[in-house]
């Protein structure tokens, strides 16, 4: 261990063992057949688990060499580390290649190369750096004692495949030789060598440029040509990167012995102590790295980018960037291991640790958060990520066996003077880049700004849009709206600021032990607010929030649209402030039209004619379809339905008939609620005026929070809305939704680079355009 005055209670070493074991169940779970063998290079965990069915050559090294810790660590015994080393080695040799290089990119499952063709140097330096050392793993396990007969063969031969591929590599055509530099790749197709280069001694190419002069690929010459910008972490020396991660300076000493007091092995424990004091300075984790952080392109897939700590770094990092990734602390264990335990288990009670270990980053920007949030989790898994963490924690564990693997080999042996550089006793530190300006307010705004509007001041209200591109909501702030499927209007509507009489409504009153009810209070500020009550309405990117308080009531309506399906969820809390147990009945009220909207305005009584209404006790919900009236029209239907429920309800019933709901000679404003009408065989009747009406009553106690989660979808059918009804009466799915409106909103905002000022005018725009 790089730190022997650090050393592991057993407590912590247990900690770091089991660990271990979690992120190699990372690799047994996401590598087999289906991908020929390769590891796919992530598993994003939300909204759904997916893989990534592409790899590089890191991803393929790094997962070779970690079966060989695997085995280090007896959690495989020699005869699966074959078969897995075999199968894997058996679909590179099918690979194609590039002087003997593998592509940068290739998709797992058909094994051709993602366009462009490109050869990446650095990736075929680890690719190379990690044969070598699996070739002397291969080598060490076979002189084993208890070595079978049979087996120490089969590690050989896989030792001499592994060490013909890493000699197949010819580097020379990636170097420039009058720089004495790598280049960073070579598009293949155009046979053009990329302008810019690997120049910096602190960097992961390291591990490249050493095997390359071992080889005799380059001269040694290139060793010294790499530079060296000095800068002192208190009174340490230590070696700038270009973007200060903690890959740069540790990635290739997971397998390169690095001498102690050597220049390598001082950087990068001053480097490590410079990420430390980066991360008591932000008052997070420290570890910072190249990672993926919380932001996300149209398929949902997290965006990866390159961390770093300012002093650190010769390019300027941005001061808003916070991301911290664990891995970047497994890496950094071998040379500081009680400390990055107790890092680990900080990052661990933020809840970045997961089934294979831990989750890739945690985000703390604060303009990628949500209203109120102070950090986000990544949760996904990298294959490279996971692959360094676990060759870190075999050194830490195992008695740097990776390294002593790969200083075994011949050609390393014969160059390793190359890394006993002695740290200079008197430097010259490089310049800080110079200290940016301090990040404006707009800088450091969450895009998820609320908009907070009050409902029942005069003038102009804004109106805000909620969409998933086939179904749209349209809310003004006192509660009015509009919902749309496609082309129809699900709810009725008028434009008509003045009056704003339509939308989808929720009234609540109090029953009394004798039956007796208060007077209906509506939810929002329209269209029946109560005289003691207050209203406040807040506009999301992702959703709409009504607040109503009222006397020993808080209540609170969120309105949001599921990207995955078309249906609009309508979640309402009841919170009882008071101090005796309430009998709420909870009423949601919408005029269905399931039609064109221009056909609803030109004669809406005639278009009430067709539209049909079942309701269904078991499933909570009520059906509505519109008739065709000619052959040929478009059929919709709706459902609107009680989902998901963490309340004492007591009953559920409907109503459809909107002559009962709103009384003679009534409005929305004060209804009535009249028993509704039934057929001779206990059905509701729809009437000449149908409306979709759910009643709940249920019980609160003092000081506890009812929460009910209304839906309504729309679809061609009644037949295909049945699998939202079945989805949405599972809490989970609701949660889903919400996660999802959000993680869409956040996508669209920043692919379209809308400012929050612009949200603002587009919001009062709408209302003119509704």
């Amino acid at each position: 261990m790089g730190d022997l005055e650090d050393p592991l209670a057993p407590a912590q070493r247990n900690y770091l063992d089991t660990l271990a074991h979690d992120t190699w169940r990372f690799f047994e779970h996401v590598v087999g057949p289906d991908d020929n063998h390769l590891p796919p290079d992530n598993l994003q965990l939300e909204p759904q688990p997916t893989l990534a069915h592409r790899t590089s050559p890191t991803n393929i090294g790094m997962y070779l060499l970690a079966a060989c810790c695997a085995r280090e660590f007896r959690w495989i015994d020699t005869g699966g580390l074959l078969a897995r080393l075999m199968a894997t080695l058996d679909t590179v040799g099918r690979m194609q290649k590039h002087n003997g290089h593998l592509f940068n990119w290739y998709n797992t499952q058909t094994l051709k190369p993602l366009p462009p063709d490109y050869v990446s140097s650095v990736d075929s330096g680890n690719f190379a750096g990690h044969l070598v050392t699996v070739a002397q793993a291969c080598r060490a396990f076979a002189a084993e004692e208890g070595c079978q007969p049979h087996e120490a063969p089969a590690l050989e031969a896989l030792a001499q495949r592994c060490d013909a591929l890493h000699d197949g590599m010819d580097f020379s055509g990636l170097y420039d030789a009058k720089r004495h530099l790598f280049h960073i790749g070579l598009r293949v197709e155009e046979n053009v060598l990329d302008a810019s280069y690997y120049d910096l001694l602190a960097s992961e190419s390291r591990l490249l440029s050493f095997l390359a002069i071992a080889k005799g690929d380059v001269p040694r010459r290139h060793w010294m040509a790499l530079g060296r910008p000095f800068l002192l972490v208190g009174f340490q020396p230590s070696l700038k990167s270009w973007s200060g991660s903690m890959f740069e300076y540790l990635m290739p000493a997971l397998v390169m012995t690095e001498p102690t007091d050597g220049l390598l092995q001082v950087a990068n424990a001053a480097a490590i102590a410079e990420q430390q004091a980066f991360g008591r300075a932000q008052n997070m984790p420290w570890g910072v790295s190249e990672s993926a952080y919380f932001a996300q392109d149209h398929s949902l897939a997290y965006q990866y980018s390159p961390f770093g700590v300012p002093r650190l770094a010769l390019r300027r990092t941005p001061p808003t960037d916070r991301v911290v990734a664990p891995y970047a602390t497994l890496m950094a264990a071998p040379f500081a291991p009680a400390a990055a335990v107790l890092n680990l288990q900080r990052l661990e009670a933020l809840g970045a640790r997961g089934e294979f270990g831990f989750l890739d980053a945690v985000d703390f920007t604060t303009s990628r958060q949500a209203q109120g949030q102070d950090f986000t989790v990544v949760r996904n898994f990298m294959a490279h990520h996971q692959g360094m963490s676990l060759v870190a924690l075999c050194n830490v564990l195992c008695a740097d066996a990776p390294r002593r693997w790969f200083g075994s080999a011949a050609l390393v042996q014969a160059h390793e003077a190359l890394l006993h550089e002695r740290t200079p006793r008197q430097i010259i530190g490089s310049a800080d880049p110079r200290t940016p300006p301090e990040p404006s307010q707009a800088e450091l705004a969450p895009l998820f700004q609320p908009r907070v509007v009050d409902p029942t001041g005069p003038g102009f209200q804004p109106t805000h849009l909620l969409s998933n591109g086939r179904y749209t909501v349209a809310l003004r702030a006192n509660g009015a709206g509009v919902s749309r499927w496609r082309a129809f209007n699900v709810t009725r509507w008028r434009d008509d600021p003045l009056r704003d009489s339509y939308g989808t409504f929720f009234y609540v009153r109090d029953i009394d032990k004798d039956g007796g009810h208060s007077e209906l209070t509506s939810l929002t500020a329209l269209p029946a607010p109560g005289g003691d009550w207050h209203y406040r309405t807040r506009f999301l990117a992702d959703q709409v929030q009504f607040d109503a308080t009222g006397p020993g009531l808080q209540v609170r309506t969120t309105v949001l649209i599921s990207p995955e399906d078309d249906t609009e969820l309508r979640n309402i809390t009841l919170h009882n402030s008071g101090d005796e147990t309430r009998t709420l009945e909870l009423v949601s009220y919408f005029e269905p039209v399931l039609s064109n909207p221009k056909a609803d305005e030109a004669h809406p009584a005639f278009a009430n004619l067709f539209v049909e209404s079942r309701w269904e006790p078991t499933w909570r919900a009520l059906l509505l379809s519109r008739k065709p009236r000619l052959h040929g029209d478009a059929v919709v239907a709706a459902v609107h339905f009680l989902a998901s429920v963490d309340a004492n309800v007591l009953s559920i019933d409907c109503m459809t008939d909107r002559r009962a709901f709103i009384g003679r000679n009534r409005t929305l404003a004060d209804p009535v609620l009249d028993p509704q009408p039934l057929t001779a065989q206990g059905k509701q009747v729809n009437g000449l005026d149908p409306i979709a009406c759910l009643r709940v009553r249920l019980s609160i106690a003092p000081g506890t929070t009812a929460r009910l989660s209304f839906a309504t979808a729309a679809d061609e059918s009644i037949e295909a809305l049945m699998p939202s009804i079945d989805r949405y009466l599972q809490p989970m799915h609701v949660e889903r939704a919400t996660r999802m409106a959000a993680t869409l909103a956040q996508v669209r905002l920043r692919d379209l680079s809308i400012a929050p000022a612009q949200t603002l005018a587009l919001q009062d725009l709408t209302t003119i355009l509704t």
